[in-house]
């Protein structure tokens, strides 16, 4: 599974009949191909070329990377898209929709920071999440946290201080950003400077194929969090809850 517009590596291989790869493949026996992509969601595929010069023993890897985007700015239901790989007289192409081929999930993805509330004397607890576009029960859509996610690297942006009382303060991320583990960056405030009040807005920066804070494609206004200092609502999990100074 990849992102809309997550760049991937593609590997294709030259067979004979006996289909084992073709050992001759290379040099000046190689030639371009092209790559396109085939599935029910429109989208188009970034640098679909792969060159003569990157085939050796039959085999070639892209190292100009393809992505596949969709079209729709917003959510998009996840797609099988078939990759085809064409030449001069060569194809892996099965049949032109695409059926019968290994497929690449092709999915949405954004990135989404809670809000939060607590103490001004105490360190707030917070988790950012990389998330995908997906069926959560039957007919049922929408955003899931992406567990196989270990590599997605974020970075966390305060802003838009509302300071209430002991003004000015300042608070400061722990991490300050970092890969997600399981599509998940947890994180602490520190307590505001001076035991402020208030409010901080906290925001994502990552990869651009991820919608993030307010994005400008009007998808999802609320991915951004809102941290507040001095106003505790409390954990709907929580039944009794004690603070020792």
């Amino acid at each position: 599974m990849v992102y809309s517009g997550q760049p991937f590596s593609v590997k294709v291989t030259a067979q004979n009949l006996a289909n084992s790869a073709t050992a001759n493949y290379q040099g000046v026996y190689a030639q371009d191909v092209t790559l396109s992509g085939v599935g029910v969601a429109a989208g188009a595929l970034s640098n679909p070329l792969l060159l003569a010069s990157n085939f050796a023993g039959g085999v070639g890897t892209t190292t100009s990377l393809p992505a596949y985007t969709f079209t729709a700015a917003g959510p998009t239901d996840p797609a099988d898209i078939a990759l085809h790989a064409v030449g001069t007289g060569v194809s892996s192409t099965v049949a032109s929709s695409g059926a019968g081929e290994s497929a690449l999930k092709v999915v949405s993805g954004r990135v989404k920071v809670g809000n939060a509330y607590g103490s001004e004397k105490l360190g707030l607890s917070m988790v950012a999440l990389v998330q995908y576009y997906g069926e959560v029960e039957p007919g049922v859509m929408d955003w899931i946290t992406s567990s196989t996610d270990g590599v997605t690297n974020l970075t966390l942006n305060l802003s838009n201080y509302q300071c209430k009382t002991n003004c000015p303060w300042t608070t400061a991320a722990t991490p300050p950003g970092g890969s997600v583990s399981a599509g998940q960056l947890s994180f602490t405030l520190s307590a505001p400077t001076g035991a402020g009040t208030g409010s901080v807005d906290v925001g994502i920066s990552g990869p651009n194929y991820l919608l993030t804070g307010s994005n400008g494609a009007g998808v999802d206004p609320s991915i951004a969090g809102t941290a507040v200092f001095g106003i505790y609502q409390g954990s709907r999990s929580i039944i009794y809850q004690r603070e020792a100074y």
